[in-house]
């Protein structure tokens, strides 16, 4: 690497893991709001696996369905 390189940072989406989070990244808000937890679902069955991940039969747990309401 250059020295030029290594003196000017690059902007990144994330920080590196050694690295501290940028203060611009406190300002932005969450892309996605009411994620749910894998844990609070019974899986019944796998009905496939792609390039995407793995699709489940599954129903929320009783404790997970009274946290949602």
């Amino acid at each position: 690497m250059s020295a030029a390189a290594a003196a000017a940072p690059m902007a990144r989406k994330r920080p590196a893991p050694d690295q501290e989070p940028l203060a611009a990244d406190a300002n932005k808000r969450l892309r996605y709001k009411n994620l749910r937890n894998i844990d609070e679902f019974e899986v019944f069955e796998v009905l496939g696996e792609g390039a995407e991940g793995v699709v489940s039969r599954a129903r929320a747990t009783a404790a997970a369905a009274r946290r949602s309401r």
